[in-house]
């Protein structure tokens, strides 16, 4: 069963919520920007670009969305959430062509990101000058089919690696768009853009 409206003329979204955060050494979905969840600014932001949107992770967090969580037959490592997801839209929302994918610590996203990425009905990864950002992504749904197969015979986890085999196309976004907030220090400085963004 799964909630929430759907409206599949605009991209399936889904929000990486399910890292162990270990250099954060806090939940990052719960940490506070702003004075609101980091969670409920990404939803925020991806509720109005999205046809249906759902979490990777472990729980709604509140959210009301479905949470898919980690399938334990899968991958480990980041590319777990990009796995369980293909194999949650395969059951429950068949005939999809293709998902994005936001990571939950990516507050900066802008309004037209999934539409950018999604927009050559083909993999895409979001970039900027300091390189490539995969968990921004879209997904096709067949060439991430064979891209898991690619990566079981190399036994690679790394989402650069899946972008690879799925011969994804970049997308260019400026600064701060892919910010990520990994580390105490990064939450610092993403709330002093925060501030100087003047963001309700």
């Amino acid at each position: 069963m799964i909630s929430g409206a759907m409206t599949l003329d605009l991209p399936i979204v889904c929000i990486l919520a399910g890292g162990r955060s270990d250099r954060m050494g806090a939940d990052k979905a719960e940490l506070l920007l702003g004075g609101v969840r980091m969670i409920d600014r990404i939803v925020e932001r991806m509720a109005p670009q999205a046809g249906f949107l759902f979490l990777s992770g472990d729980s709604d967090r509140e959210t009301g969305f479905d949470a898919v969580k980690d399938d334990p037959n899968g991958p480990r490592g980041p590319v777990a959430g990009v796995w369980s997801a293909h194999r949650w839209i395969r059951a429950h929302l068949p005939g999809a062509p293709g998902f994005c994918t936001v990571p939950v610590d990516g507050p900066f996203a802008p309004a037209d990101m999934i539409a950018r990425l999604a927009s050559g009905n083909r993999c895409a990864i979001a970039c900027d000058d300091s390189g490539d950002h995969p968990t921004f992504a879209y997904w096709d749904m067949e060439a991430l089919s064979a891209g898991f197969t690619a990566m079981t015979a190399e036994n690679s986890a790394a989402l650069h690696r899946l972008a690879a085999h799925c011969n994804a196309r970049r997308v260019a976004f400026a600064p701060p768009a892919l910010f990520n907030i990994n580390t105490p220090d990064d939450l610092s400085v993403a709330e002093r853009l925060y501030a100087e963004a003047g963001a309700d």
